[in-house]
């Protein structure tokens, strides 16, 4: 919620929201990236302004795969708990207001990964540095936001997974719960293609 936040909220009290935000969710990342970082050929991690990206790049290991998923999980629970639980919120509850929750998107899918040219703006400089860096690029990247974007038409955890990262998780046993599938609009997709919500 954070566009409707930032527009009702004075800056300063929206930036300590996210600041808020980025200390839970950089702790959280750390954990999960320690995790999973012996069965990852590369781990692409960005926090910026109210929006983390997680992307674990692996072989095609399925033992490994399941591993990387079950942590993905548990990285997306551990983040929706402690932002629940943040100080906001419980001000917010207290005021008998409904808390904010994190929206969610889990996918998977194929990447490539190379280098690839990114720019980094620099004090005192009046262009922009270009870098060589690499990282992973492709249609599952893109199709993993708009799992993210689909989350905000659940009603309870806010954690959407796609039909391939559900798929992994049938085929593993994870004991975990879904909703029946929700239909979202897929900006920039022919067709809507269904998501399912975490549940239990």
């Amino acid at each position: 919620n954070s566009a409707r936040m930032s527009d009702v909220l004075p800056p300063r009290k929206y930036d300590e929201i996210v600041c808020s935000f980025q200390n839970i969710a950089a702790k959280v990342t750390i954990i999960a990236r320690n995790e999973v970082k012996h069965f990852c050929e590369h781990i692409d991690l960005d926090l910026r302004g109210d929006q983390l990206v997680f992307i674990a790049v692996l072989n095609a290991n399925e033992q490994h795969k399941e591993s990387v998923v079950r942590h993905a999980i548990k990285l997306a629970v551990k983040l929706s708990v402690k932002w629940f639980l943040e100080k906001e919120n419980i001000r917010r509850i207290e005021m008998k207001s409904s808390p904010n929750r994190v929206s969610v998107g889990l996918h998977y899918g194929t990447v490539v990964l190379g280098l690839h040219k990114r720019f980094q703006g620099k004090t005192g400089t009046s262009k922009p540095v270009k870098t060589n860096r690499v990282t992973p690029e492709g249609f599952a990247i893109n199709f993993g936001k708009r799992v993210e974007s689909a989350s905000r038409y659940g009603t309870g955890s806010g954690i959407t997974v796609s039909q391939s990262f559900k798929a992994i998780c049938n085929r593993a046993g994870f004991p975990v719960l879904f909703s029946g599938a929700i239909h979202a609009e897929a900006k920039g997709f022919e067709s809507s293609e269904p998501v399912f919500e975490l549940t239990a």
